[in-house]
């Protein structure tokens, strides 16, 4: 008697994966939905506006005042004594609303006098700008 040789074929053993694929994309669907992204902000390089200047870029009126090694005042180039700076300045801001006043001080001049003449434009509450010329020592 023969034997009846049966082809064995391997349907039966696939494995069907399309319910697994579902439940991934129902997964991925569902991480998305509840996720949450944050918002970041990056830094900002550009430079801020003058708050209180104008718009126009025309530069700020400045008045200048200075203190030479001896301890001697000036404003705008015209020798002045150190207790007359403060009307002298009061003078030219008629002419120049708004101006900030900058004090250039030598660094041999008398510590005092720079005291002096800040304090009297702060008690005005005059916007003053400090410099330092000269060699120091």
């Amino acid at each position: 008697m023969r034997r009846s040789r049966r082809r064995i074929t391997d349907d039966g053993d696939a494995v069907n994966v399309t319910p697994m694929l579902d439940i991934v994309f129902i997964m991925l669907i569902f991480f998305i939905v509840t996720a949450t992204f944050l918002n970041v902000k990056g830094l900002d390089f550009t430079q801020p506006r003058d708050s209180g200047g104008e718009s126009t870029g025309d530069p700020k009126p400045v008045i200048g005042v200075y203190v030479d090694e001896q301890s001697l005042c000036s404003v705008e180039g015209v020798p002045k004594e150190c207790s007359e700076v403060e009307i002298a300045v009061e003078g030219l801001l008629a002419n120049k609303p708004g101006a900030t006043v900058n004090i250039q001080v030598h660094y041999a001049s008398d510590h005092k006098v720079q005291v002096l003449l800040k304090d009297r434009f702060l008690k005005r509450k005059q916007k003053t700008k400090i410099e330092y010329v000269g060699k120091p020592g």
